[in-house]
C-alpha cells in the first residue's frame, strides 16, 4: 500500500464534507464504505437515466481512484449497458472513463486501459495528457462532476453503451 489507510480516509472525508452541498443541490447519492475505501455514487442524466459509479480509493490520492460502472439493474460491474455513451472518447469503452482521474485508464493498471504512455503514479494530480489541463479534477468531487455534467448535457450524453 502507498499511501497508509488513515492518510485516505481523511482525504476522502474532507472532500465528502466540502461536496455535501453540491451533492444535495445536483441530487447525487453518496455512500462512503471507509471500511472497504469505496464510494459508490448515484447521478442522473438529462433523460433520467440512472448511473451507479464506484470509486474505489486505496492509496488516493498517490494514485487515481479506479471509477467502475454499475449495472442500475444487474448490478454487473463494467458492462457496456452501465457505461455511458458520449460523442468523444471521455467514457471510452466498456466500464472505462478514459481520463488521468481513473486508474482503469492506465494500460499499466488495466489490460483494457487506453493508455500505457501515461505514469501511474501521483502525477494524476497535474496531469496534461492529451493537451487537457486535468488538475482542475483532482478531487473526488471535481470528477463527479465533470461525469454528472457530460451526462446531462444533451449535446454530449448519447445514451448507454450497451443500448
Amino acid at each position: 500500500m502507498l499511501v497508509e489507510r488513515a492518510v485516505t480516509l481523511t482525504h476522502v472525508d474532507q472532500e465528502l464534507a466540502s461536496l455535501a452541498p453540491v451533492a444535495r443541490e445536483r441530487r447525487w447519492g453518496l455512500i462512503w464504505r471507509p471500511e472497504e475505501l469505496k464510494l459508490l455514487v448515484t447521478m442522473f442524466a438529462h433523460n433520467g437515466d440512472p448511473y451507479i459509479v464506484q470509486f474505489t480509493c486505496d492509496d488516493y490520492k498517490a494514485l487515481p481512484p479506479i471509477i467502475d460502472f454499475i449495472d442500475p439493474l444487474s448490478f454487473e460491474l463494467g458492462t457496456a449497458r452501465a457505461t455511458p455513451k458520449g460523442t468523444d472518447s471521455f467514457f471510452h469503452s466498456p466500464g472505462v472513463l478514459c481520463a488521468p482521474f481513473n486508474r482503469k485508464a492506465y494500460k499499466c493498471f488495466y489490460q483494457s486501459g487506453p493508455h500505457a504512455d501515461w505514469p501511474l503514479d501521483a502525477s494524476w494530480l497535474a496531469s496534461r495528457a492529451n493537451g487537457t489541463d486535468w488538475s482542475n479534477f483532482s478531487t473526488l468531487g471535481d470528477i463527479i462532476g465533470a461525469m454528472d455534467t457530460r451526462i446531462r448535457d444533451p449535446n454530449l450524453y448519447k445514451g448507454r453503451m450497451g443500448e
